[in-house]
């Protein structure tokens, strides 16, 4: 019997230990399960292929999809590739601009510090510079200039269409004269304005406008000569028809001399005249900034008068640039100027009005000297490289043939006979000479 309980409890441990090893074989497969969940969880570049394969075949399916050159695509990186250099380009500007305020900005500080009456120093607002007053200095001038002389060279033609003239056009002498004059002193106007390219104003441009005006005249007659051989007339006269009113006839002209055999050419031309200029040109200026060490030595900084008071510098200009002139006595309401060659043609032709005009260029310098911010004194030169001209026509009568043999005479004036009569033409031009000028500037 006891062997039989010994049997029965060893088959009874060995079932029990059976069941413990079934237990923790099911326990080790549980903790090996766990395992491998808790390292699907973990975050690593694996997991992310393994876990989530369709998330990643979407975002390689959504690369592919932005990186096809369509045509979409195409347009959008030329539009952003343009809005970059237009930006680029803007910046550009805006570091020009911010570097020219930056060296206005200096200039105002160096020269327009303000200060309260107690002398104590007003920090400088930091704002950009004015147009007008910084960066562009507005101003005017006034002064005189010398007299000059003119130089003028006359002549005096007579031509006439006609069927039966060479060419259809007959042609007389042609007589020149010179006559030397003076136009005495005068005024000038200039405004303008002026830009430096630097904070001490060494180096800067002028741009400007001036008129000018003085009195005088064209002088007298110095020299004269005829030229015979621009005359075609015939020797016989020019055939035309006498204006009977009842019964025309052929006749015959011929042309009258300029100046008539008993006169001389005009003695004085228009001698009471006024010349005047309107021009625009420019200058480069250069300055010696006499001003830098003055500043120093009144110590300009300590008081807001000294500041702009302290403003010294001599120095040159150079320039130049176009002009009209012109040079008038009487008008059409005052016909002051007695043309005397013209009058032997016409007595009516006796009592006119001058005037002469033209353009060209001149070239002008000197040297300024700017006392205070405000005042600046000029001495300079100008050469002018232009002259005036006037042009005017006039009837002239013509004169019977008084024949003898084949050749006309002048004979008896035919007066007021349009058949006859000649077309006169005068023609001057005129050069003046060259001209100091002095003048004092207001600056703005």
């Amino acid at each position: 019997m006891r062997g039989m309980q010994k049997v029965c409890k060893v088959s009874k441990i060995s079932e029990i230990s059976k069941k413990y090893e079934i237990s923790s074989v099911s326990f080790a497969l549980l903790a090996m399960l766990v395992g491998i969940q808790m390292l699907q969880a973990a975050p690593n570049s694996e997991s992310k292929t393994t876990r989530y394969p369709k998330l990643i075949k979407d975002e390689k399916t959504t690369k592919s999809k932005n990186t096809r050159p369509t045509r979409k695509n195409l347009k959008t990186t030329q539009k952003t590739a343009q809005d970059s250099k237009e930006s680029q380009k803007e910046t550009k500007q805006e570091a020009q601009k911010d570097a020219l305020a930056q060296d206005s900005i200096d200039r105002i500080q160096y020269y327009s510090q303000d200060y309260e009456e107690s002398d104590e120093k007003i920090p400088i607002e930091q704002k950009p510079p004015r147009l007008i007053g910084d960066l562009l200095r507005l101003y005017i001038s006034n002064g005189v200039v010398s007299s000059s002389s003119t130089a003028t060279q006359n002549t005096n033609s007579m031509s006439k269409e006609v069927a039966t003239c060479p060419a259809q056009l007959c042609r007389g002498d042609t007589t020149s004269a010179s006559y030397q004059g003076a136009l005495g002193k005068g005024y000038a106007i200039e405004i303008g304005i002026e830009h430096y390219f630097d904070r001490f104003d060494i180096l800067g441009i002028r741009l400007f406008g001036e008129v000018s005006a003085k009195n005088g005249g064209l002088g007298e007659l110095i020299s004269s000569s005829r030229d015979t051989s621009t005359n075609n007339v015939p020797s016989g006269g020019i055939d035309t028809i006498n204006p009977n009113p009842t019964t025309p006839t052929n006749d015959k002209f011929t042309f009258a001399q300029t100046p008539l055999p008993s006169k001389d050419l005009q003695g004085t031309l228009a001698n009471n005249g006024t010349f005047m200029t309107f021009g625009f040109g420019g200058d480069i200026i250069v300055n010696a900034p006499f001003d830098y060490w003055l500043r120093k030595a009144v110590n300009a900084k300590s008081s807001w008068w000294k500041n702009r008071i302290a403003y010294l510098k001599i120095g040159g200009f150079f320039g130049g640039g176009v002009e009209f002139g012109r040079f008038s006595q009487g008008d059409s309401s005052d016909k002051s100027w007695q043309n005397e060659l013209a009058a032997q043609g016409k007595s009516s032709n006796l009592y006119d009005a001058f005037f002469a005009s033209g353009s060209g260029a001149f070239l002008r310098y000197g040297v300024s000297a700017y006392i205070t911010r405000f005042f600046r004194v000029n001495f300079g030169y100008k050469h002018n490289f232009y002259n005036i001209a006037a042009e005017r026509w006039y009837g002239y009568n013509g004169r019977n043939c008084t024949m003898s043999g084949n050749t006309c005479n002048a004979g008896n004036v035919r007066q007021n006979d349009p058949k006859s009569e000649t077309l006169f033409r005068q023609k001057y031009v005129i050069s003046h000479g060259n001209e100091w000028f002095l003048s004092l500037s207001l600056s703005f």
